[in-house]
């Protein structure tokens, strides 16, 4: 019994002796693991306010905002509503407003050479009325600017003629609902800020004139002071838009109603005033082209082609507007086959070339596509892919190659002019420059059969070699143009049409 009792008191002894090794052992592991915790900032049940504080925020990558100010992969909205969804919080950089940053950083990628352009407080500037809003920004009309002594645009309103120059300028800034949301606001001084270094860094007389800055600089283009950075433009009565379907719609129309009405005997002079109208659609098509041209000769694309960007001065002039979106290429983006490194899909669907629709590399030849569809517009006067759904859009146009049907009274030269320049592939499609001359040699053809139809200025014996010398292209013309009319309806799918009739791309 002793032994028994003995071995017993043992076994206890050692079954207790286990249990607090046992413990010991873990209170000193846990013990470690709160040391190691709280060494490597782990955050920890303690009263200690320097605990507890929040690590410092990040800055934004400069790669970041050069894939925003150039339009790489996605848009400039699209990329910064990305980057605001993923955090929520401020962006702190220091010193600098991350707006700010962003518009420096999108202004400093064009390294052309920089004109004076003047500087004014919005106090100098008497707000008149409001003209016109885009995505980003609205405009106002400029009734008066106060005596000072830096400016040009002071210097031209106080001794030119007060009623020409009354309506002449009009002031941009930053809208109030793009204030209102962070990933607009950034967006859009990006925007202004492209605009602003673009403009001050060309002259044409068919292109917007840049005639001020707000005197702040791009430093207000920051979270709180975006609304007071401002730049003063040329004033536009109206855009090509509007002439095209109210003036323009309506002169056509006249055009036919008398077509209907009108004696063999007057034929001719109503086919005279056809080709006056048709020439002075054609001479505004070719002041945007030279105007393209000018900003492809310096390298610059300007990717947002459409009716709404073109406008008319007080003196009828054309001028091209809305830079915010137009890229400078770096002479190593440049190639031989005319594509640069920038993707994405910019602009309007409609206009918008097959490259650009299908997120692969474009370059100048894109702004042809887009001209080419214009032009077309600006001829027939009908919104091109007017019936189109974006589905319909994608697959017929973009990917199929459709193009707007070309009516068979528009002469031979136009028409390849059309086709060589809305061609699939962007090697194919000819130089802005050429289509300069071939709109040049059209629009004095069109004048010289308006003077022979009239008889002004031409003698018999000259009105007989005009004549006889242009017959014979016009009746190739003509015969070519039947041949292909007759091509194009054989050759129509009616499964096609049925994309047609689906929706409309007013609102792409």
């Amino acid at each position: 019994n002793t032994a028994m009792l003995s071995h017993i008191v043992g076994d206890c002894f050692s079954f207790f002796t286990i249990i607090i090794v046992a413990v010991s052992f873990l209170t000193g592991v846990a013990f470690g693991f709160i040391i190691e915790g709280t060494k490597t900032g782990t955050p920890q049940k303690i009263n200690d306010d320097s605990v507890n504080k929040k690590p410092p925020q990040k800055i934004i990558d400069d790669s970041v905002i050069k894939k925003i100010s150039r339009g790489i992969e996605v848009s400039n909205y699209a990329l910064a509503r990305k980057i605001s969804d993923r955090s929520q919080r401020r962006f702190s950089c220091g010193p600098v407003d991350y707006v700010t940053q962003a518009a420096m950083t999108a202004s400093d990628e064009i390294t052309l050479p920089e004109n004076d352009v003047p500087k004014f407080h919005y106090g100098e500037l008497e707000i008149g009325i409001f003209l016109s809003n885009g995505r980003f920004s609205e405009e106002f009309e400029v009734c008066k600017i106060e005596q000072s002594s830096n400016g040009d645009a002071n210097h031209e309103q106080q001794n030119g003629n007060d009623d020409v120059l009354e309506h002449q300028y009009a002031v941009k800034l930053l809208s109030e609902a793009t204030m209102s949301d962070r990933a607009m606001l950034k967006a859009g001084a990006i925007e202004l800020a492209v605009e602003t270094k673009m403009l001050s860094c060309i002259n044409h007389p068919n292109i917007i004139k840049i005639h001020g800055v707000g005197d702040g600089g791009l430093e207000c283009l920051s979270e709180r002071t975006a609304r007071h950075y401002f730049i003063l433009l040329d004033r536009l009565n109206s855009t090509l838009e509007k002439r095209l379907y109210s003036s323009w719609k309506e002169k056509q129309l006249e055009l036919e109603r008398r077509n209907m009405h009108t004696m063999l005997s007057k034929n001719s002079a109503r086919k005279n005033q056809k080709r006056e109208f048709l020439v002075e659609r054609l001479n505004v098509a070719l002041d945007i082209a030279k105007a393209l041209s000018y900003l492809h000769s310096r390298n610059i694309i300007y990717r947002d082609i459409n009716p709404e960007n073109i406008g008319f001065d007080c003196y009828g002039r054309v001028k091209i507007f809305n830079f915010g979106k137009s890229r400078l290429m770096c002479p190593d983006e440049s190639r031989k086959d005319k594509l640069c490194k920038i993707s994405g899909m910019v602009g309007q669907v409609r206009y918008m070339a097959p490259e650009m629709g299908m997120r692969k590399q474009y370059g100048l030849p894109a702004d042809v596509y887009s001209f080419s569809i214009l032009l077309w517009e600006i001829i027939s006067i009908k919104k091109p892919f007017e019936t189109m759904t974006k589905h319909a859009h994608t697959l017929l146009v973009m990917k199929n190659g459709d193009r707007p049907s070309l009516d068979f009274r528009m002469s031979f030269r136009i028409r390849s002019l059309l086709k060589c320049g809305w061609s699939h592939f962007p090697r194919q499609r000819q130089k802005i420059t050429h289509i300069i001359k071939d709109l040049e040699k059209e629009i004095r053809k069109r004048s010289v059969d308006s003077n022979i139809s009239s008889g002004s200025s031409f003698g018999t014996k000259d009105r007989r070699s005009i004549v006889s010398s242009s017959s014979f292209f016009e009746e190739e013309e003509i015969y070519s143009s039947l041949k292909e009319k007759k091509e194009e309806k054989k050759n129509m799918d009616d499964s096609e049409t049925t994309f047609l009739m689906d929706g409309k791309l007013d609102k792409m």
